[in-house]
């Protein structure tokens, strides 16, 4: 059987014209099942549980992934060894049934049933190549199959192109309008690009006119708790074991929908440099954070990197420990509200208060704005405050941009600083992490005035089901003296709730 490239098989789908077979196109309702972690983070410092879909690690979304054993979609077969090869597929026999598919091809090449169920069975192998040559060599055969467009449009997803796969989708549609299994699939494509509100919106129109459906159910469900909303989400998950008793990716939703006190650890040890002074090696920052409900954080915070908040401290290159007590709540529909109180000891024996906030707020589907700031009443009279809004804007399905504007100051009396960054975040589809940012800026109205500069390297790496290893750089470059870096790295250990 040749195989056919790209261009192939675009042409292929563009060829494609009224339908000349229709079939239920897979079940892909378990590639995005509860169990899978989830790909958006709130805005940094809004570390909360929303925007996950069940299972999901904090922060993080798996999607596009292929159900394991997926019933094959019911073809029109010819002959006992066709119908034998699809009792095998359905068993999840997926192997076997591809060798007896090619025995059958061998004999009869000209069978495009037998390679419409060959495609279709390598597509739930994660054959995907394979699949998309079959597909396409039956649609430039048979331009217009429906099941053969459907099938080609979900190995597209599950491969991860999730843009040519909603174009096939639409394709789909135009071939005949209504079929459930292209409008399934746009659904799920609005999923596991990370857009949950589109696609709980889908999925609820759909599940309306298919109320017996237990996987439109599930699919609501899961996309109801990825935008946040677990209640709503616990009652799609019933719904579909009322409708199929047993099915698992409705039980795993239950479980992972499941209120439980959540416990983490976030211990990273570093390093500090700096030209004129030697290298200081030590805890750099630690954290013991509880969530006892729903949209519920609460924490103590040990903070040892670098004290970018105080524009004399960073002047003069020193970096003191501060110690938090703090919580977040998730409100709303997209709303997460963060509140600190802490304390210092500054160079001098001068006692310091902290208290610090942000808001952020969810705005369309990916996007949010973020606003905060700081105020230390200082022993000596003085107030040091801060600053600073931002935006987190959606670029691509898993790249964040966020620019934000920063002012601070000292306490003395007219001096200031303000900063301009730029940070960049890009979440994989395994939940790792990594993002890094840039800032610039200048002192003023003080005994040293000058440009400033500062950058950010952060990477998570999920290393076990409740284990994230972290690697953190920060640089400061100050107006006047010597640049400070901070290397740290670390672990976050989990325990109860939601994975």
């Amino acid at each position: 059987m040749r195989r056919t490239n790209a261009w192939t098989a675009a042409l292929a789908v563009l060829l494609a014209g009224a339908p000349a077979s229709r079939a239920t196109g897979g079940d892909p309702a378990s590639a995005a099942a509860p169990g899978a972690q989830a790909a958006s983070a709130p805005a940094a410092g809004a570390r909360g549980d929303r925007g996950r879909a069940p299972g999901a690690e904090r922060g993080r979304t798996t999607h596009g992934t292929k159900p394991a054993t997926a019933p094959v979609p019911p073809l029109r077969p010819r002959g006992a060894e066709l119908e034998a090869a699809r009792r095998i597929a359905a068993e999840g026999r997926n192997e076997d049934a591809e060798r007896m598919l090619d025995a059958l091809l061998t004999i009869e090449p000209a069978r495009l049933d037998v390679l419409l169920e060959r495609a279709q069975v390598r597509a739930h192998q994660g054959k995907y190549a394979e699949a998309r040559a079959d597909f396409n060599d039956v649609l430039v055969a048979r331009p217009g199959d429906l099941t053969a467009l459907t099938g080609l449009a979900y190995t597209l997803a599950w491969s991860g192109d999730l843009e040519t796969a909603e174009w096939t989708f639409r394709r789909a549609l135009e071939v005949e309008p209504g079929t459930l299994d292209a409008a399934k699939g746009l659904a799920y494509v609005a999923l596991w690009r990370g857009q949950p509100g589109e696609a709980a919106r889908q999925f609820d129109v759909l599940a309306r006119t298919r109320p017996d459906s237990a996987e439109l159910q599930v699919a609501f469900g899961q996309a109801l708790y990825a935008e946040g909303h677990r209640a709503e989400a616990r009652a799609a998950f019933e719904q579909a074991l009322a409708l199929e008793p047993g099915r698992a990716d409705a039980r795993a939703g239950l479980d992972a929908t499941e209120v439980r006190t959540r416990v983490e650890a976030t211990v990273l040890g570093g390093i500090t440099t700096r030209a004129d002074a030697p290298e200081e090696a030590g805890v750099r920052f630690a954290e013991l954070a509880i969530e006892p409900a729903d949209g519920l954080r609460v924490w103590a915070q040990y903070d040892d990197t670098l004290s970018l908040d105080n524009a004399d401290l960073a002047r003069r290159n020193e970096h003191v420990p501060a110690a938090y007590l703090g919580g977040l709540l998730g409100w709303g529909d997209r709303n997460v509200t963060r509140l600190e109180v802490g304390y210092r000891d500054l160079p001098g024996g001068i006692a310091q208060g902290l208290l610090r906030g942000e808001q952020v707020v969810g705005v369309g589907q990916r996007s949010a704005v973020r606003l905060g700031g700081w105020a230390g009443p200082r022993e000596d009279g003085l107030v040091e405050a801060g600053a600073h809004a931002g935006v987190s804007l959606a670029a691509g399905s898993y790249v964040r941009i966020e620019p934000a504007a920063y002012w601070g100051r000292s306490g003395v009396a007219g001096e200031n600083e303000v900063r301009g960054a730029l940070s960049i975040v890009a979440e994989s589809r395994s939940h790792a992490e990594i993002g890094g940012g840039v800032a610039a800026g200048r002192a003023f109205g003080g005994t040293v005035e000058g440009d400033l500069a500062s950058g950010f390297f952060r990477a998570v790496l999920p290393v076990g089901g409740h284990v994230r290893a972290q690697l953190l750089l920060t640089h400061e470059r100050p107006p006047a003296g010597s640049a400070v870096t901070v290397y740290a790295l670390g672990l976050t250990v989990s325990a109860g709730g939601p994975r």
